[in-house]
């Protein structure tokens, strides 16, 4: 990611402006020297004043012989150059992974729809990892526990179980974004800071809940405390994806129920939507 800035000036002054409302700047991006063998994977993302990211439309073109990115900006605060690193593979052969410096196989994090994001200079290969519960059989999410499983975003919780309506705690949920992000961008190293005086920094989710705080994902409750034990709702894990996915499935009836406290088979659901509308 190359973040950068875009301002526009009234001609001959230091005052910044904005287009007019329904108007918009055509801006030439030129592609850096270095990314031009990366060019068709390459985006623009844009972060408005309230912090919603999103990609803007762009397209290819050389004039002179230089590359541009061309887009339409009609806000002027930061944006980014956004390299995409997505692969492809076949879903039916099962799903992508890499051996990690032991020579154990990681799951890919991010692979739905036939392709995958994975960390730079890995070795893909693809297999099937099913996994087998004695406790999801006729369970509304099996499908989705199936596939946070295969990819081992999820663990059961010994014995051959899932716990599917066991409620999800602050630790866990750090704990299973840690592992979707770092399958797919690099593995989470320990932190040194230990900012939190009731976290157990050797227990699994210690390194989780110590990057998602510091990546601001999931922020302590104040005192010096992150309450790894605290229940987390569904409206608290949708906050913290919601600057990636479009939309969240709601409860029977259409009703979301966003004060409610999830569990790991809704947030195994959420999770599947959220890494497809990333792979879309």
């Amino acid at each position: 990611m190359y973040p950068f800035d875009i301002s526009l000036y009234i001609k001959g002054t230091n005052e910044k402006t904005e287009p007019a409302a329904g108007y918009a700047v055509t801006i030439y991006l030129p592609i850096p020297e270095k990314l031009l063998n990366k060019k068709e994977l390459l985006s623009v993302m844009h972060k408005s004043d309230s912090g919603v990211v999103t990609e803007i439309t762009s397209r290819l073109l050389q004039k002179d012989g230089v590359w541009y990115l061309v887009f339409e900006a009609s806000e002027f605060s930061p944006y980014a150059l956004v390299v995409r690193n997505a692969g492809s593979y076949d879903e039916s052969a099962g799903v992508p992974y890499f051996p990690d410096t032991n020579g154990n196989k990681v799951f890919v994090g991010f692979a739905a729809n036939g392709k995958y994001i994975a960390p730079e200079g890995v070795t893909i290969s693809v297999m099937h990892n099913d996994k087998s519960f004695t406790d999801i059989t006729g369970h509304w999410a099996t499908g989705y526990i199936g596939f946070v499983t295969e990819q081992e975003i999820f663990v059961g919780t010994g014995g051959n179980t899932f716990s599917p309506d066991t409620e999800m705690t602050r630790a866990m949920f750090a704990t299973v974004i840690g592992r979707l992000y770092e399958r797919s961008y690099g593995e989470i190293e320990a932190s040194s800071t230990h900012a939190f005086t009731d976290c157990d920094y050797s227990a699994y989710y210690g390194k989780y809940a110590a990057w998602a705080s510091e990546n601001s994902i999931i922020g302590g409750v104040g005192d010096g405390k992150f309450a790894p034990d605290m229940l987390i709702t569904r409206e608290q894990v949708a906050v913290r994806l919601y600057r990636f996915a479009d939309l969240l499935g709601g409860r029977a009836g259409g009703v979301f129920a966003p004060q409610e406290t999830a569990t790991r088979a809704e947030v195994s659901a959420i999770l599947q939507r959220f890494v497809e509308v990333v792979l879309k």
